[in-house]
């Protein structure tokens, strides 16, 4: 929605900031927000990881806690990817502008949920440190691990996130997520990542037996089967069967 962006916009998704000082200047509204997203040039500052430009904006008046329509500030779109620029801007924001690691969108969707999501491991790890809650859930119900696992046929860096959410964080994943990935891993057996889904509360007996079965079966009678925090009896042995 480029279209939507004014030339304020631009201007910091590029990283201009001689053109800024010159918008700023003329008369130009620093703190415009885009018709479509509702986004601050800051957002297009913080997204790109340009940490120069969103200190010069916040110097010139513009809320970096301001949100756009679906509920983010600066601290969702400094999650967005994980280049060098992106993780110094994602720092100073928590740690020099005190913004709250567990801060959620209108979605129910944290910053954990963000990075795990994009397979950016290094700085969801550091958001750990610094008491993001891994356990939390969005309006779904998914977890920052269903966020990764539900992508986890991009490639083996989703795949890398989710081992390291489940066996280091005990992270649950729900049924339908976890079984994308125990497909993909079924399908290419690269390694054998398949058993620590059941290790804890969240999977279902038919999952867990897809696991220790190696079953490319999900459903019964076209339903997930229910989660349930431990148990596999009858459902272990009908989906083995």
């Amino acid at each position: 929605h480029i279209d939507d962006d004014t030339v304020v916009h631009e201007a910091a998704f590029w990283g201009k900031l001689n053109v800024l000082k010159w918008l700023k200047d003329h008369g130009f509204d620093l703190a415009t927000k885009s018709k479509f997203d509702g986004e601050t040039a800051a957002h297009k500052a913080a997204w790109m990881g340009h940490l120069h430009i969103l200190k010069w904006l916040e110097k010139n008046g513009v809320d970096l806690a301001a949100k756009d329509r679906h509920g983010n500030t600066v601290l969702h779109e400094a999650a967005g990817h994980a280049s060098d620029g992106q993780l110094k801007t994602l720092k100073w924001l928590v740690l020099e502008k005190k913004f709250d690691v567990n801060e959620a969108d209108a979605l129910g969707q944290t910053l954990a949920m963000d990075l795990a999501g994009n397979a950016n491991l290094k700085p969801l790890k550091w958001l750990a440190e610094q008491g993001a809650d891994l356990l939390a859930k969005d309006r779904l119900g998914k977890t920052a691990a269903d966020h990764a696992a539900q992508f986890s046929d991009h490639g083996p860096k989703y795949r890398k996130v989710v081992k390291w959410l489940v066996e280091e964080k005990n992270v649950p994943v729900m049924a339908e997520t976890g079984a994308v990935l125990l497909e993909t891993e079924s399908q290419e057996s690269q390694e054998e990542t398949l058993p620590v889904f059941c290790r804890y509360k969240g999977c279902s007996a038919l999952l867990w037996a897809a696991d220790k079965a190696k079953l490319a079966m999900y459903k019964l009678k076209g339903e997930w089967f229910a989660q349930t925090p431990s148990g596999v009896d009858a459902m272990l042995y009908a989906a083995k069967m």
